[in-house]
């Protein structure tokens, strides 16, 4: 295997950076969306605070989005830290990773193999393939690209090692696979790959003996031709195959030999498992992996196969693409379950067979096969049939077989074309691609263009409805939104979700009767719909029905211990009861699993202000305020406790403050009345105490009568 890269690598990786960019820069104009972008960054309370070391903490001690990847999540802060909640520095990023990801394949092709440009074809590809847009484009999909990143310098800092071990050089291998690990789980496939990589192109497991002059020329030419670098004269191989033994057989480790190379994996295997056992947890305690009742075994599994010869249709064709395929269920028609079937065992059997004479194909094809196995949906995450984004790291497979698989098919027919020709060949091809996937790349402008393209492609499904309709209403299009969700029902009318999705917009809109109304039918459905339970509590809560809320808000609780919501609602709930130790509880809950919850910190503040604790009531009211400097609530907490210990300019302050955000509001009018009448200013506090009864506030009668003494009620105006 070569030990130096060539000459022409730093030219050849700038070029690669240079497409990348061109093909992807667009992205930075675009905004988040709605899918997971919300819990991944600008919703996520301990990512959109930057890098601190309570944050930190939670990232490698909290699983969050049915996942544990602490390196993800700590970059996703680095980002805030440089960028804010901008979204075009979060693009920016992945787009510099996919860039480094490009030219690290570069380098590690062509150091192992000697070939400029087929490696260079192969990291083109990977560049601008539109099967990649997804991972790209989508900042949460952060992991991916990261993930990669360690893939690709595990995989460098492996063949370093493996040039010449040494527990010096083993060390960063560990160290960089664990990190990979941490960014996505997707990594548990690298030990077998590496595996892979010892038979080609590393070609390690030579029996240890010292052989002759003529031996090591053998040596170097089987070398050359297992990676295509040999220009054997026409029929060469053909015309030999029975005189001499086939250099490339003889020369490639055995099986055998390779397998010996297992034990000083050990390590890394001990890692993966680790990493899936802790993703399982993950993923099992945030909902996202799919029942056997819903997804059985058998249906998994001809998911699957069809999956398999999907992607490649897809590599080959890379049209109708989204960003969610759902999963057909049971509905896959046998014919087409028996012949992907059929054909991946040909097309498997076909690439075994070829390990001694071309065994990039061997490598290449179970390079595309183990690394899918992960997402493939033996065990069922979400409610996709396939997605574009777990081909990022298998396509590398395949693209190494066309390659290489070309040029020696080419020389095996005897069909000889002219570098140049080739060279034309290969930039239209990179070419055409890149330009397919500039136009697709557009999809991912915001959430409501991305759902819309979805429904385009996918045929009306009821999750991409549902999807679709909330990232409308996140666009401040209600309506819009609940005629999408009333078409999502329209096509499946048990969709619990949808009546979820209605209900909250409804709630929002102040018609908590018809909220309820369909936050009971989504419960009906769905009773362990822990979100509508949350929303029909709060709704109840509103109309003042607080021992019905109570029971949805902790059935809520019960079904997910870490919805800061629910917990803080409940809060409210027990305040009103009078059961201020048991609130206190909640808020401090609600705060655990969301330290940004401006509302919770401002109700605790008003628990220690009841309790006579003014220093701590003060603080948690300026850390609502300084969380949501338009709390309202805050602002006029904050007013009465400062008017309470006599700073009357500054209760002024704060009441203003609350009534420019609301202005009806008959609670601050009637601390605004308290303060003028300290101030003197008797005529504005009546003033305020009338607009305050207007809105609906009830007025001490002793306050009134205080008033009346310095200056008799004058008539309105």
């Amino acid at each position: 295997m070569p030990r130096a890269y060539p000459n022409s690598s730093v030219l050849v990786a700038a070029l690669l950076a240079i497409l990348t960019a061109l093909t992807f820069c667009r992205a930075a104009r675009f905004d988040f969306v709605t899918i997971d972008d919300g819990s991944y960054v600008y919703n996520n309370p301990y990512v959109k605070t930057g890098l601190s070391q309570r944050n930190i903490v939670w990232a490698f001690t909290r699983e969050h989005s049915a996942n544990w990847h602490p390196v993800t999540w700590i970059s996703h802060m680095v980002d805030v830290e440089l960028f804010g909640l901008k979204a075009w520095g979060h693009h920016l990023t992945n787009v510099a990773i996919h860039i480094a990801n490009a030219m690290l394949l570069y380098l590690l092709l062509v150091s192992t193999t000697g070939f400029v440009w087929r490696s260079a074809f192969v990291a083109a590809l990977f560049a601008v393939h539109p099967l990649h847009i997804e991972s790209v484009a989508w900042v949460s999909e952060r992991k991916d690209v990261l993930s990669t990143l360690f893939w690709m310098l595990t995989s460098i800092a492996y063949v370093r090692y493996a040039r010449k071990p040494s527990v010096g050089k083993y060390v960063p291998v560990i160290l960089l696979f664990a990190l990979g690990l941490m960014a996505k789980p997707m990594l548990v496939s690298l030990p077998i790959i590496l595996l892979l990589m010892d038979y080609w192109p590393l070609v390690r497991g030579w029996k240890h003996h010292s052989p002759s002059p003529s031996t090591r020329q053998t040596k170097r030419d089987a070398l050359q031709r297992s990676s295509g670098q040999a220009n054997a004269p026409k029929g060469e191989h053909l015309a030999n195959k029975e005189k001499v033994p086939d250099p490339i057989a003889s020369s490639l480790p055995s099986i055998r030999s390779v397998l010996s190379a297992v034990p000083e994996k050990i390590p890394l295997f001990a890692l993966a498992a680790a990493s899936c056992i802790v993703t399982l947890v993950a993923q099992k305690a945030g909902g996202a992996i799919g029942s056997m009742e819903v997804y059985p075994l058998g249906v998994r599994v001809a998911n699957a196969l069809v999956s398999y010869i999907a992607y490649l249709w897809k590599m080959l064709w890379p049209q109708g693409l989204a960003v969610l395929y759902p999963h057909p269920g049971n509905s896959i028609p046998v014919w087409q379950v028996t012949a992907c079937t059929l054909l991946m065992i040909a097309l498997t059997y076909a690439a075994v067979r070829a390990a001694r004479r071309a065994p990039y194909v061997t490598v290449g094809w179970l390079w595309y096969v183990v690394t899918l196995i992960p997402v493939i949906g033996l065990v069922q995450v979400g409610q996709q049939a396939m997605a574009d984004r777990y081909t990022y790291i298998p396509l590398i497979g395949l693209f190494v077989i066309i390659a290489w698989g070309v040029p020696d098919l080419l020389e095996l027919f005897g069909v000889r074309i002219k570098p140049a020709a080739i060279g034309t060949s290969a930039t239209i091809i990179i070419f055409v691609l890149a330009v397919t996937t500039i136009l697709n790349l557009g999809h991912w402008q915001n959430g409501v263009t991305l759902m819309q393209h979805a429904l385009a492609v996918s045929g009306g499904h009821e999750m991409l409805r549902h999807t679709l309709a909330d990232a409308l209403f996140e666009a401040g299009k209600p309506e819009a939104a609940i005629r999408q969700y009333r078409l999502a029902i329209r096509r499946k009318p048990d969709f619990a979700e949808a009546y979820n999705g209605i209900g909250y917009i409804l709630m929002r809109q102040g018609k908590t009767h018809e909220a309820e109304v369909n936050f009971r039918k989504a419960i009906r459905i769905k009773p362990t719909l822990a979100s509508a339970h949350n929303n029909l509590g709060q709704s109840l809560l509103s109309r003042g029905r607080v021992d019905e809320a109570i029971t949805h808000l902790k059935k809520a609780i019960s079904l997910n211990p870490n919805n800061a919501e629910a917990q803080y609602n409940l809060g409210i709930a027990l305040d009103r009861q009078g059961k201020t130790d048991e609130a206190a509880l909640r808020y401090r809950s609600a705060l655990r699993a969301n330290p940004e919850l401006a509302e919770a910190h401002c109700s605790l503040g008003t628990v220690f202000l009841r309790q006579g604790d003014n220093e701590k009531a003060e603080k948690e009211f300026a850390e609502a305020l300084r969380l949501n400097p338009n709390l309202a609530e805050a602002h006029l907490c904050m007013a009465n406790l400062t008017l309470a210990d006599g700073n009357i300019d500054e209760a002024t302050l704060h009441l203003k403050n609350a009534l420019k955000i609301k202005p009806y509001w008959g609670p601050a009018h009637y601390s605004l009345a308290l303060v003028y009448f300290r101030k003197g200013d008797y005529r504005e506090a009546w003033k305020e105490l009338h607009r305050a009864q207007q809105y609906g506030q009830k007025i001490d009668h002793a306050f009134i009568e205080a008033l009346s003494l310095r200056m008799p009620e004058p008539p309105e105006d």
